[in-house]
């Protein structure tokens, strides 16, 4: 895959179309096509946007069609680049069009959509049709505006692409249905900068100030003299600009005073991202010191080395990633740092930027498209050579790689789950790092089954910080039983309804004595607390008092979750919202209880508690907004609340120095999820909340609510012997069969009816028992079952680590399997989703 001066021929390859596709190139465009340039080519009926992988100086008798337009300057893809994106579509089992797509910034490509038009019938003809149909006219004065897509005319004018309304003026000539270009949403910014005459430079001083006329025209020649030879931006010196300015930047430019250039501008501001106050010790501990010379060790001998950086909360991870980076660079090669929340980019990125200033680029998707494509070019131009972003920053333009990052690796959220491709990026990282001969780190305080096991099996180097920097301790640890309380008696109501009346129940109080009083103290002494709850909204459901009624979403099998604001209830699958109801729709009752915890209840009731206290609360329905995550953590870092209330997002990786109490409100629901990571996952997630106390010099204090003290998943919070647990779990993984020891695909089915759903993988499973090789669990429902309509079963496909090492085999056969079904009649065209590696089998 290399570039040639005198292609012939190309393969191209699409988004979501597998294979790859020959074309012919033009003798004007033989010199200047490369591997790795997005081109424009007819494909079908249509003309599509798509990457070249190969070029070929012989004609390739398979191409029959030109390629039309070169749409880069110079490739969007360099050759290492691409091999990691063909090799993620190989072992992730999805198009590699689908991973380039993935790898671009959103916005930029320039594909052909068919729209309705105006055809070429006179205006006469089209006063006579409108005559005999009168309710045409509207259709008709909108298409002499332009093209209207087809999802327009069906939602606002009624009419599906077969409407005999639109056949009619069809064949009357009055519309065409025909292929529309569609330009780039997003495409390069340009602005003028002003900068002084060489003239006006070299007499700059107090007498050529004195002579201008205005005020105005001695501001502006001081402002851009002071800017220096880089110059000012026409529209930032224009910004909010009086009259009298603005006149006089026109008479400086017109006597020759100023001149302006025309460049390509960023419009991303790193001093317009929120940088936290951050404490950083000054010296490295013994650990650290050490931890970071392997790491160097590694990265100037450009070989590939994985390391496991094994170290407890507090215990300065950052500070060592930090400076592997900073020798790094010394070396000549660039570093990517990868982080599973958005919450913590803008975060992290800040300690960076302290350190490094503006050589480092911050990558994640609450940035607009602008931006994102900005950033996109100039790391690829090597203006940064420090990346540091969530998960699709796995795919950045870096040359010369020398160090990857991944913090937090044990992170769910490293997997990008709902649409192809299906990669996980801490795994993905390691083979991009292994390709480019780059060390990796591997970073946690609860580091994953698999990452552990593979460093016992002398596959990582492991690297350890036992001890919390600054001389801090770690927290104390108190598991609180719930202590169930009655619930008061309701007052009598009318005898129509006491038949139907349920018993009272006794209820969980959500804040127990012990966590009212530690919090209680902490705001005496003006320090701060967090409060982990993961579950969003008010309460999970609503329930009838009366007759049992839950409301329910109508397109998925959930209860709806209530939200105070707005008395909405939401559906967290597919986002129906309704009212709450006044009434029962089954009996008439107007009692309803709020059942289980949500975010927003948990505020409301710290918010009673606590009268004084500042309280901010941070999950996805506060913090959705475009640069919210930083502003608030900077603002709780800053001190202006007292109480942080928040979902997962909260618990890893900030570091408040005033938090001395950590709390867990309901940790019950992190243990008994029906999956085979679940203790893994919630004695992780207490863990890291509980680390996020007593950072500081003063010891911290950590409270887990909990109706099952003796459960092991807390034992090891009160322990903090994370090492213990995983070898637990890692017994009873190879006695199940489970990851780090077999290989996992999961393949799930969809379709709107039940049975479509479940014959469309007992067919794969009839195939794939043929073949032979592999165990097969399912076809199952799944926990879900219905999500927008749409019917879920799934089924868990493996093989023995022992046997398929690579797990090479296991997709071979899950690929072969897919395909001979594919070349079988599907009838019920179901939607079949493959997932490799998959982080949850529910």
């Amino acid at each position: 895959m290399t570039a040639s001066t005198g292609a012939q021929s190309a393969d191209v390859v699409f988004s979501g179309v597998e294979g790859s596709f020959s074309y012919r190139v033009p003798h004007m465009l033989a010199s200047a096509v490369q591997v790795g340039m997005r081109v424009l080519v007819p494909f079908g009926h249509r003309r599509l946007t798509g990457v070249v992988v190969s070029v070929e100086s012989e004609p390739n008798p398979k191409a029959t069609r030109n390629i039309e337009h070169i749409l880069d300057e110079q490739p969007a893809f360099s050759p290492p680049l691409l091999r990691f994106t063909q090799w993620i579509s190989e072992y992730y089992l999805c198009p590699w069009g689908d991973v380039l797509k993935a790898a671009l910034p959103a916005g930029i490509a320039l594909d052909e959509k068919r729209h309705w038009a105006a055809g070429g019938a006179s205006e006469a003809e089209i006063e006579r049709f409108a005559a005999e149909y009168p309710h045409s006219l509207a259709l008709i004065e909108a298409l002499r505006n332009g093209p209207v897509t087809q999802q327009r005319m069906t939602k606002q004018y009624g009419l599906a692409r077969s409407a005999a309304l639109l056949k009619r003026m069809q064949e009357a000539g009055l519309i065409e249905f025909r292929p529309v270009l569609q330009p780039p949403r997003v495409k390069s910014h340009f602005d003028s900068v002003v900068t002084l005459a060489p003239a006006v430079y070299d007499r700059f001083g107090p007498e050529l100030l004195t002579s201008l006329r205005s005020v105005h025209e001695q501001q502006i020649l001081r402002e851009i003299f002071e800017s220096g030879p880089e110059g000012v931006l026409r529209s930032d010196m224009l910004k909010g600009a009086s009259s009298g300015r603005r006149q006089a930047f026109t008479r400086l430019l017109g006597n020759g005073s100023l001149e302006l250039r025309v460049e390509e501008v960023s419009r991303w501001d790193p001093f317009a991202e929120n940088i936290p106050d951050v404490h950083e010790p000054e010296t490295l501990t013994e650990y650290q010191q050490a931890a970071v010379s392997a790491i160097s060790t590694a990265v100037e001998q450009q070989r590939f080395m994985p390391f496991l950086l094994f170290g407890v909360t507090g215990s300065g991870k950052t500070q060592v990633y930090i400076e592997a980076v900073r020798r790094t660079l010394e070396k000549g090669r660039t570093s990517l740092v990868l982080l599973p929340e958005i919450a913590l980019t803008p975060f992290v990125w800040a300690r960076f930027f302290r350190a490094f200033g503006d050589r480092v680029a911050i990558q994640h998707s609450a940035q607009s498209p602008a931006v994102r494509y900005d950033l996109w070019r100039a790391i690829r131009a090597g203006r940064y050579p420090v990346v540091v972003g969530a998960r699709s920053a796995v795919f950045a333009p870096l040359e010369r790689l020398g160090l990857v990052v991944v913090d937090e690796e044990q992170e769910a959220s490293f997997k990008q789950e709902d649409t192809p491709p299906r990669y996980h990026a801490r795994d993905a990282a390691l083979m991009r790092a292994h390709m480019e001969n780059a060390a990796i780190v591997l970073g946690s305080a609860t580091p994953s089954a698999e990452s552990y096991h593979h460093a016992l099996n002398g596959r990582y180097t492991m690297l350890q910080l036992p001890e919390r920097v600054g001389g801090a301790s770690s927290p104390i640890v108190r598991i609180v039983m719930w202590k169930a309380k009655p619930k008061p008696e309701p007052e009598a109501e009318p005898d129509t309804k006491k038949s139907k009346k349920r018993a009272p129940a006794e209820e969980l109080p959500i804040l127990t004595d012990e966590l009212k009083s530690a919090a209680g103290e902490i705001l005496e002494r003006g320090k701060q607390a967090i409060f982990l709850q993961n579950r969003r909204g008010f309460s999970p459901f609503l329930v009838c008092t009366h007759c049992g009624k839950v409301p329910v979403c109508p397109d998925c099998s959930v209860s709806l979750t209530y939200h105070r604001k707005g008395l909405a209830l939401r559906c967290h699958y597919c986002d129906h919202r309704e009212h709450a109801p006044d009434t029962c729709p089954r009996c008439g009752s107007a009692e309803w209880a709020a059942q289980g915890l949500g975010t927003q209840r948990l505020e409301e009731e710290l918010a009673v508690c606590f009268p004084t206290a500042r309280i901010l609360r941070m999950d996805s329905d506060t913090a959705s907004r475009r640069g919210m995550h930083g502003r608030m953590v900077s603002a709780f870092a800053a001190g202006e609340y007292d109480f942080l209330v928040g979902t997962q997002m909260i618990a890893k990786g900030l570091d408040f120095p005033l938090v001395e109490l950590a709390a867990v409100v309901q940790a019950d629901t992190e243990l008994f999820y029906p999956d085979f990571r679940a203790s893994e996952r919630g004695a992780s997630l207490i863990l890291q909340v509980a680390g996020r106390a007593g950072r500081r010099e003063t010891t911290g204090s950590v409270v887990i609510q909990t109706a099952v003290p003796d459960h092991p998943v807390l034992q090891t919070a009160a322990t903090g012997k994370w090492d213990e647990l995983l070898h637990r779990e890692l017994a009873q993984r190879e006695q199940g069969g489970y990851p780090p020891f077999s290989r996992l695909v999961l393949i799930r089915a969809m379709h709107r009816e039940e049975s479509a759903a479940v014959r469309v993988l007992l067919r794969l499973r009839r195939i794939l028992q043929q073949n032979g090789g592999v165990n097969v669990l399912g076809p199952a429902p799944a926990v879900v079952n219905r999500i927008r309509g749409q019917y879920r079963y799934q089924m868990l496909v493996r093989t023995s680590r022992r046997d398929d090492a690579a797990g090479n085999r296991l997709r071979d056969m899950v690929r072969q399997a897919l395909m001979e079904l594919k070349r079988t009649k599907n009838e019920s065209q179901a939607i079949i989703e493959v997932d490799v590696d998959p982080q949850s089998v529910v």
